[in-house]
């Protein structure tokens, strides 16, 4: 990590530096709200803010169109409870290809304790292939923090007023209070640019009118979805995206024309940084740096932008896992006092304390774990550590030769691989010792291990079809079962979802094809069958798949095949709803 001494006017000598509070990695059993599950391109959480009079912090996260806001304690990442959001409104689907709406993304506090939070909708007009209110721009306030505050719709439509298709919503950033209340957004299309500014048009805070602002589509914005927005002093506002400068540009409420002009276009920046967060009081900046390996984490890099044209790189700061995949480049950095919020998409969260003195040695997030071996396999240890460092690796505290990386393998174990490893991690403050961490080697011979009787290849048979869209979202064969009366394994195929249907049955011993068993009468179903089972007593079961689309109950049917003989009839033993619902749920 790279340490520099910065001279500011008014505090010679002064040193900054970023001092871990905690973090939230994806997976965490104490911090679930964050996840790595939402994909590539739809990270599930894309929005964090952070409320100075309650110091809470609000992770929005969904799941489908479900939306949770998340409010954590600041100096512990410890969940709280959840912002009530009864009356949010799910986006329908979209008319504009390749987006879609989503309820809840962009998040702010004010500095009355006021909540904000909106929607992003691709069709912020509400579209017209058909219009649909659904499609619509919102905005919602929580008048504070309370567990029992309800949101408030405060305007709707789209910010610049356009009548196109236009999309808005993935940032916002806020400030001031009451009638002084200001809530910036931008827009993410380069066919048009706009900057719009909310601001309530009376005492109950119910209402919102934007005023909006053109910006010169010449100016190298960028293309990312993930970007950061937010104000300056005065009337000034900073943007950024990943392969793009940071963008320094003006507004101007009483201007003859609504043009925000761009005042500075600072380009010496690594184009891996995207969405960023200033601190013009401490001439910082921080940022995260996207890795282009999934071997290596992300980090959030802090800058000095004393001279921001020469940004002068401080320290490097690791996100909690290596790289999961965030194509958008989601995500969002807070300065907050004298604390630093980073969300990166699929990636996690890291708090810090902005710190000044001399730099610390390098703090571990993540500590090697122990791992059991049996002789001839192999296992890897790792450390995570919340800024960049070197690492030296350690058996029975002796250095290993070239083990400097941030994980070590131990292949082909043997018994003398047995014992304890540790990690000395490094940085220009000096060194800080992992935790050990046991290695156990046990006798191979003394455990249970599979031997291969016979494998089949992907389209090695009629039966083992490519899936229908070539992107593996949906294989043509997804249910096996074993017959341990006949010795037998069955495979479901298919050539759609409800043609080319055949159950095949093949020996155990040795995956030759015997025959197929009888299919006649089984029809229905969003996939005409797909599971399969075999009681105890030979008899076999196998069940369609059912979402019902969006309306109605399932009507899941479940087969049943008296044996395994080629010329027995399935007979339908059940149709219906499993837990006799009414709502739509998938079975099967």
């Amino acid at each position: 990590m790279l340490c520099v001494t910065i001279l500011l006017p008014g505090a010679l000598g002064q040193t900054y530096h970023l001092s871990p509070l905690w973090s939230a990695a994806p997976g965490d059993p104490l911090k679930l709200y964050v996840t790595s599950t939402g994909g590539a391109g739809t990270p599930n959480e894309r929005g964090i803010a952070f409320n100075a009079l309650s110091n809470q912090l609000y992770v929005v996260q969904r799941s489908g169109n479900n939306y949770t806001v998340h409010v954590v304690d600041a100096n512990a990442g410890t969940k709280l409870y959840n912002l009530r959001t009864n009356g949010i409104l799910p986006v329908v689907t979209s008319e504009v290809s390749g987006a879609n709406g989503i309820g809840l993304v962009a998040i702010d506090a004010a500095a009355d304790g006021a909540v904000y939070a909106g929607n992003e909708s691709p069709n912020a007009s509400g579209g017209s292939n058909p219009f649909s209110t659904n499609k619509l721009f919102r905005m919602y306030r929580w008048a504070n923090s309370d567990s029992n505050t309800l949101p408030v719709e405060i305007f709707e439509g789209d910010p610049a007023g356009q009548s196109d298709n236009f999309r808005w919503g993935d940032v916002l950033d806020a400030r001031g209070s009451g009638l002084n209340t200001q809530i910036i957004l931008d827009n993410q299309n380069a066919s048009a640019r706009f900057l719009a500014i909310l601001r309530p048009t009376d005492v109950t805070m119910k209402s919102f009118s934007a005023t909006f602002f053109f910006q010169d589509t010449g100016t190298p914005f960028g293309a990312s979805i993930g970007r950061s927005l937010e104000f300056g002093v005065g009337d000034t506002l900073w943007q950024k995206r990943t392969a793009a400068p940071l963008l320094q540009s003006s507004f101007d409420f009483n201007a003859s024309q609504n043009i925000s002009p761009t005042l500075a276009a600072y380009a010496n920046f690594p184009d891996s940084l995207g969405p960023v967060g200033l601190d013009l009081s401490r001439n910082l900046l921080a940022g995260i740096n996207f890795a282009s390996s999934t071997s290596t984490p992300d980090t959030l890099d802090l800058y000095d932008i004393s001279d921001p044209a020469n940004p002068l790189l401080l320290a490097q700061y690791n996100f909690s896992i290596n790289h999961v995949a965030n194509n958008n480049f989601i995500g969002r950095v807070l300065f907050a006092g004298d604390k630093v919020f980073a969300l990166d998409g699929n990636n996690g969260i890291l708090a810090f304390a902005v710190a000044s003195g001399p730099l610390a040695p390098p703090t571990i997030l993540q500590q090697p774990q122990s791992l059991r071996l049996v002789t001839g396999s192999s296992g890897t240890l790792s450390v995570i550590t919340a800024d960049i460092a070197t690492f030296q690796w350690q058996f029975n505290r002796t250095n290993i030769a070239g083990a400097t990386n941030s994980t070590y393998t131990i292949s082909n174990a043997r018994f003398s691989d047995a014992g304890d490893y540790r990690v000395i991690v490094s940085n220009d403050a000096g060194p800080a010792a992992s935790s050990n961490a046991v290695v156990t080697v046990l006798p191979g011979e003394n455990f249970h291990r599979l031997s291969p009787l016979w494998s089949l290849a992907p389209q090695s048979r009629d039966y083992l079809p490519g899936d229908s869209d070539g992107q593996g979202h949906t294989p043509l064969y997804r249910g096996i079962a074993y017959n341990s009366l006949s010795n037998q394994v069955y495979l479901i195929s298919r050539t759609g979802p409800s043609d080319g249907l055949s159950i095949n049955v093949l020996d155990a011993t040795t995956g030759l094809d015997l025959y197929q068993l009888n299919t006649s009468g089984i029809s229905g179903g969003s996939i005409i069958l797909l599971a399969m089972g075999a009681g105890e007593d030979g008899a076999l079961y196998a069940a369609n798949m059912d979402t019902s689309a969006t309306t109605g109950a399932a009507v899941y049917n479940l087969y049943r095949w008296g044996n395994s003989s080629p010329d027995t009839v399935p007979t339908p033993v059940f149709s219906g709803e499993p837990a006799g619902l009414t709502s739509p749920f998938r079975w099967g």
